[in-house]
């Protein structure tokens, strides 16, 4: 590995800072201990970015705080899972119900994978523009009305409209929480609390039905497995609204930040060059830049002292929209960037393979009731939904490789590479 990644000296550091720094590449690990900038503890690793002098910014939460928020958001990306992929099982009383097909069946479920991802593209804009909390609100109370719907079905049309609701309000699942995960853990943190929440949706994509199964089985019925959801969302909406809080805030000096990191670095090692004469008075400068460069003036929002805002009170965390800590770019200029991005190569045939990913996902979820159902299996409901099981135990893992191990990986890698993380180490 470090013949393919080779350790960087203080003169590449200093190259890179001049030309080629690549979006991604920070410096995680203070590996002398004598950087002035915020760790995390008293451990070598730092924090990146570096959290805000606002009493606001979701960095300075506490752990307890942060952790409180986490596991909100895990429930309802394991819940609204659950509401896009259950409904396997049920498929084979449903043709008899309806006087339907599995290939009408399966087209109810390629419609709302449909506006699942159509969700994404109108969804995650206004998250940017108008905050996360709104956005996450919606999600559920649209979840809800879609799952009663599904509850009161009496034909296929039925079925149409509860996939297209609860597709469509689950897209935040595939793109918001991974940005509210950000928003609130460093980056020695992230791929672990990314993994976690991964975890959440494949679990609640596979145990979803296991669940269902089991219900449909039962003398409740396939309807109980809509009226079960509604339930959980209800309760998920009351917690949502009076103990989840926004964490939209925008972060402008991160590039700073690590300017600041590296300006250190470069003095330190012409300190030691050219001896101790001078390391007093270059101390000095440098410690005075990055003081000048802490309390530089920024008012959207990281501001200087004289200007940095009162920490806000409960009743004012409840707001549903956020206009201080917001994106300031247009909305347009948000709603399309993306598609800018999307013809970068690395972004491209990232989405693909997440893309396949997610179609293999949907086969697995819409296909199991045709094929287990009848001969040579002659599965009835709750067998079918526990063929999942080898998914979930394959999830488990692959979470936990690409999560806390990726997590100490990077960490690792960083210290032998001169305190830098590439972004090259994630892969």
């Amino acid at each position: 590995m470090s013949e393919i990644l080779p350790q960087r000296t203080a003169q590449e550091i200093e190259a890179l800072a001049e030309d080629d720094w690549v979006p991604g590449t920070v410096h995680l690990v203070d590996v002398n201990h004598d950087l002035n900038v915020e760790h995390n503890g008293n451990s070598d690793v730092v924090l990146i970015p570096q959290p805000s002098e606002d009493p606001n910014d979701p960095l300075r939460w506490s752990a307890a705080k942060k952790n409180w928020q986490f596991v909100i958001l895990f429930y309802w990306s394991f819940l609204t899972s659950v509401a896009t992929n259950w409904s396997g099982p049920a498929w084979y009383d449903w043709t008899i119900q309806f006087d339907t097909t599995y290939s009408i069946l399966n087209n109810t479920s390629a419609v709302g994978w449909c506006f699942l991802g159509l969700g994404c593209v109108i969804l995650q804009p206004f998250a940017m523009k108008f905050g996360r909390r709104g956005v996450y609100l919606f999600a559920t109370v649209i979840q809800t009305l879609g799952n009663v719907v599904g509850g009161v079905s009496n034909n296929v049309n039925f079925l149409y409209g509860a996939n297209i609701m609860t597709c469509f309000a689950g897209a935040p699942c595939d793109s918001l929480v991974q940005i509210s995960t950000t928003d609130i853990f460093f980056q020695h943190e992230r791929a672990s609390k990314i993994s976690l929440l991964t975890f959440a949706l494949y679990s609640g994509s596979f145990l979803g039905p296991v669940a269902a199964g089991y219900i449909v089985e039962s003398s409740q019925g396939w309807r109980w497995c809509y009226w079960y959801l509604v339930i959980f969302f209800g309760a998920l909406l009351v917690l949502q609204f009076f103990f989840m809080y926004d964490s939209t805030f925008a972060h402008t000096k991160i590039d700073k930040d690590e300017k600041n990191i590296i300006a250190q670095v470069i003095s330190r090692e012409s300190n030691v060059v050219e001896g101790a004469a001078n390391i007093e008075s270059e101390e000095s400068e440098s410690d005075k830049k990055i003081l000048d460069e802490k309390n530089v003036n920024v008012t959207d929002p990281e501001a200087n002292d004289s200007q940095i805002p009162p920490m806000r009170t409960y009743i004012q965390r409840l707001n549903v929209i956020e206009t201080f800590y917001n994106d300031k770019r247009p909305f347009w200029v948000i709603a399309t960037r993306p598609a800018y991005a999307a013809l970068l190569p690395a972004v491209f045939w990232g989405g693909l393979v997440y893309g396949v990913q997610v179609m293999w996902l949907s086969l697995l979820a819409t296909t199991g009731s045709e094929f287990f159902s009848v001969e040579p299996y002659n599965f009835g409901a709750d067998a079918v939904g526990n063929t999942n099981f080898a998914s979930l135990i394959g999830c488990f893992f692959g979470s936990f490789w690409g999560g806390v191990l990726s997590d100490k990986f990077v960490a690792w890698k960083a210290r032998r590479n001169n305190g830098i993380l590439e972004p090259e180490f994630r892969s």
